[in-house]
């Protein structure tokens, strides 16, 4: 009798202490999309460009990208920036003529805001992964990069960003592989301008013109969408 009464108290703690588990992993997921839809919901914003959701994933609408920046965004608001451990990733579908994608983490606005990206084009044939950054509504700068990294037409790739404080690191993994990953400590001058940045999201550089070889050509897709505090 006392044995059943152990026992049973024992699978009810086990049983308590994986819904606490359980409880605490759900508290941690900030957002997810599966893009399965037909329109991007609440609450994501559209900011310099227009998206459309559809078979799956989400893609851009080319002719309302921002004709100055050329470049277009869809973000979540996360409450708060998260600085303690913020994971930010996408699966994305490169285009089958030439990408230049990312997810942007933290995230103030367009004008302040980090960028990981990949870029598949005719300048970078055989890839590039990058981290940039926009300060105070200045052109993109380039803090770290790494190319040749054997990115395919096509191809399915996870993008990841991974922010704990200041450090934040970029990743690009193919079927579980890693691709490559990329470090970058933000300056007080980015901690100012977009440190605190509560939103986080993806982007794209699009351009309707031949003459340009280093952006998407608009086909690229997001195919899902998840944000964690860690």
């Amino acid at each position: 009798m006392t044995r059943t009464i152990r026992s049973a108290s024992v699978a009810l703690l086990l049983a308590l202490v994986m819904g606490v588990s359980a409880g605490s992993a759900s508290a941690a997921l900030l957002w997810a999309d599966g893009f399965n839809g037909r329109i991007l919901r609440a609450p994501w914003h559209e900011v310099d460009a227009r998206w459309r959701v559809g078979s799956g994933s989400l893609r851009v609408v080319k002719a309302s990208v921002d004709r100055r920046t050329h470049v277009g965004y869809a973000v979540v608001g996360l409450g708060s920036a998260h600085r303690r451990g913020l994971r930010v990733s996408s699966t994305v579908r490169l285009s089958p003529g030439q990408s230049n994608i990312g997810v942007v983490a933290p995230f103030e606005n367009a004008g302040n805001h980090l960028l990981c990206k990949v870029e598949l084009t005719p300048g970078h044939p055989d890839g590039k992964v990058a981290i940039e950054r926009r300060l105070r509504g200045g052109s993109p700068t380039l803090l770290r990069a790494r190319g040749a990294v054997g990115l395919r037409k096509g191809a399915v790739y996870r993008v990841t960003v991974v922010r704990r404080l200041r450090v934040v690191t970029c990743s690009v993994q193919r079927n579980a592989a890693t691709v490559t990953k990329l470090r970058y400590s933000m300056t007080r001058q980015d901690l100012r301008a977009f440190g605190s940045g509560a939103k986080a999201g993806v982007r794209i550089r699009v351009v309707d013109r031949a003459t340009i070889d280093d952006e998407d050509d608009g086909r690229s897709r997001f195919l899902d969408f998840r944000a964690l505090a860690i």
